[in-house]
């Protein structure tokens, strides 16, 4: 497998502060002659960390397209987030990604937490790099209007209709406009649906590093996802039911 420099998050929506974090995971793999990648979960963290499913703006089918497609990342990493994962230390963790996924190197947020007990934080990660004489870069978050770009801020914006605002922190690379204005999310206290039958898509055809040790950061078209294609994903939840990300 070849060297791969890799962005490291849930990536949900695929937001500008995402956007930011994958043009930066590219510069470096540029520089070092490796790929970029990007590594993310099947589920969300929170349903175990936290025993809460948030609603969800991709399906992991509909993130990794996003991913390929418009950011143009080489290798996307699905890791299933289940209690070993949930229970792994961080530096078991990035050891991991090393051994079975040729990580060269690794970028991520200033507010990124992994491993157990959310150990591992961007200064970690910066210190084990200079260790194992990798490369790493830390990003910083992204703010439009004084608001930190998040996904969870996303969310809350399509909960309570203003989905215009939630594209401008999407940004035009991200979730499209139109997908944006047709995602439908509960309202508090309801199911955590996001998407609705049609809005499984395909995609159709058509800040500096840091040197470690000597190293050295559309059109869519509608496509029905089969059941079981994507462990604890409903492919298609009517209004107000249950998804679970646990599986």
């Amino acid at each position: 497998m070849n060297k791969t420099i890799y962005a490291l998050g849930f990536f949900d929506g695929v937001h500008v502060g995402h956007t930011a974090l994958l043009d930066r995971c590219k510069t470096l793999a540029r520089e070092e002659n490796h790929r970029a990648g990007v590594v993310t979960f099947a589920a969300h963290p929170d349903t175990l960390v936290l025993g809460n499913t948030p609603p969800l703006i991709n399906t992991p089918y509909d993130r990794e397209k996003l991913l390929r497609e418009r950011f143009s990342m080489e290798q996307v990493v699905t890791l299933p987030f289940d209690e070993q994962m949930h229970t792994m230390p961080w530096r078991d963790f990035l050891n991991m990604l090393i051994r079975d996924y040729a990580a060269a190197g690794f970028v991520c947020g200033e507010d990124f937490r992994f491993g157990y007990r959310g150990e591992g934080n961007a200064d970690a990660l910066e210190g084990f790099c200079r260790e194992q004489g990798l490369v790493s870069a830390v990003v910083n978050d992204q703010m439009i209007d004084g608001i930190r770009v998040s996904s969870t801020y996303i969310r809350r914006q399509i909960e309570t209709g203003r989905t215009s605002h939630a594209y401008l922190f999407v940004g035009t690379r991200g979730t499209g406009k139109t997908e944006i204005r047709r995602l439908r999310l509960p309202r508090r206290g309801g199911g955590q649906t996001l998407l609705r039958r049609d809005q499984y898509r395909r995609p159709t055809h058509g800040g500096g590093a840091q040197r470690h040790g000597g190293a050295v950061d559309s059109g869519l078209r509608r496509r029905p996802v089969r059941p079981g294609n994507h462990a604890g994903i409903l492919p298609f939840s009517p209004p107000g039911a249950e998804i679970s990300l646990s599986g």
